[in-house]
C-alpha cells in the first residue's frame, strides 16, 4: 500500500479474506531541499500562502515548487499514508520499522525480503490477520497514533477495519485510549519532523517501546515477525538495537509530549514520569496548539 485509501482498504480486504497475508508499505518520500531547511507538500501549499501575500519572492516560490517532492514515495509528514503504515506495524501486520522507510532506499528492498520468509512461515502456520488483529492488538494501534500525533483519518478508518475483523471497538474507545496516551512526537504537519526522521531516530518499535516502559500498551503474543513472540521481547530487542541514547530522541529530534492544558498535563503526571524516564529526562512538555474555533 501507498496511499491513504489503498491503506486500509488493503488491510479490510486481507481480514475480510481471512488468509496467512502481511501488509507491505510502499514507503515514505524523501524530504527536498532548499536554502538549508526540509521541504515537503505542505511546503508548497504554505508557500503559495506567503507568495500570494507578497511575503515570498518569484524566485523562492519557484524553488519551493520544484524542489518539495523530491522522488517517489507517500507525503512525508505523519498524514493519512504513514499515520496507516504506522498502526499496521503496532498492530502486529507488518514487520517492525517497516511503516517509516523511504520509498527510494534499499532498506525497503530487504524489508520486502524479510517479509515474504515471515509470510511463507505465516503460511506454514497457518497464521491468519484475523489471529493477529484483535481488539487488543488495535487497542495498541490506536495509542501509537496517538503518540505520533497522527491523523484523524485513523478514526473512520480504523472504525471500518476492525469491522472487517469482527472486533468491538467504537468511537468512544478512540476518546478513552486519547485520554491516557500523550502525544510523544513532534511530527509534521503540527511538528517540525518528518517520518523519515522518526525512523532514523528508531521507527516505531522505538515508540512502543517508551508507550511499553509507561504501561500504555497491552501485551500481544501474534504478530508478524520472525517466528512467535512478544510485544515485550520485541522491545527489548528495540532497546538493544537502537541504544539508551535514543529511544525517540536523537540528538536533532526531540521527544515531545503535547497536553492540551496543564490541567491534561497533571492528568497524565505519572504516565509522563515514566516517559522521562525512560527517555533519560530528555522530555519537553509543550502546550498542544488550540483547536480552531469553527464559524
Amino acid at each position: 500500500g501507498g496511499c491513504d485509501k489503498n491503506m486500509p482498504g488493503g488491510m479490510m480486504g486481507m481480514l475480510r479474506a481471512n488468509v496467512p497475508a502481511i501488509y507491505i508499505y510502499g514507503g515514505t518520500i524523501l524530504p527536498g531541499r532548499y536554502k538549508g531547511q526540509d521541504l515537503n507538500i505542505v511546503s508548497v501549499f504554505e508557500a503559495v500562502g506567503q507568495y500570494s501575500a507578497g511575503k515570498m519572492s518569484d524566485d523562492d516560490f519557484c524553488q519551493i515548487e520544484r524542489r518539495a517532492i523530491p522522488g517517489n514515495g507517500s507525503c512525508g509528514g505523519m498524514y493519512t499514508a504513514n499515520t496507516m503504515s504506522s498502526a499496521f506495524e503496532a498492530l502486529g501486520m507488518s514487520l517492525p520499522y517497516a511503516s517509516t522507510m523511504a520509498n527510494v532506499e534499499d532498506e525497503i528492498v530487504g524489508m520486502v525480503k524479510r517479509a515474504s520468509t515471515v509470510l511463507v512461515d505465516a503460511v506454514k502456520k497457518n497464521l491468519k490477520p484475523r489471529d493477529i488483529v484483535t481488539r487488543q492488538s488495535i487497542e495498541n494501534a490506536v495509542a501509537v497514533i496517538m503518540a505520533i500525533g497522527g491523523s484523524t483519518n485513523a478514526v473512520l478508518h480504523f472504525l471500518a477495519i476492525a469491522h472487517a475483523a469482527e472486533v468491538d471497538w467504537t468511537i468512544d474507545d478512540f476518546e478513552r485510549v486519547r485520554r491516557r496516551v500523550p502525544v510523544l512526537c513532534d511530527l509534521k504537519p503540527s511538528g517540525r519532523y518528518l517520518a523519515i526522521d522518526l525512523h532514523r531516530a528508531g521507527g516505531i518499535p522505538a515508540v512502543m517501546k517508551v508507550l511499553l516502559d509507561a504501561g500504555l500498551l497491552a501485551e500481544v503474543y501474534l504478530r508478524m515477525t520472525r517466528g512467535q513472540k512478544s510485544l515485550v521481547i520485541e522491545a527489548e530487542e528495540v532497546a538493544g538495537s537502537i541504544g539508551a541514547e535514543s529511544v525517540v530522541d536523537l540528538s536533532a529530534f526531540e521527544l515531545v509530549v503535547l497536553c492540551a492544558s496543564e490541567e491534561e498535563a497533571a492528568a497524565h503526571e505519572a504516565v509522563l514520569a515514566d516517559i522521562d524516564q525512560a527517555s533519560k529526562g530528555r522530555t519537553v512538555w509543550r502546550p498542544a496548539p488550540a483547536a480552531p474555533v469553527l464559524a
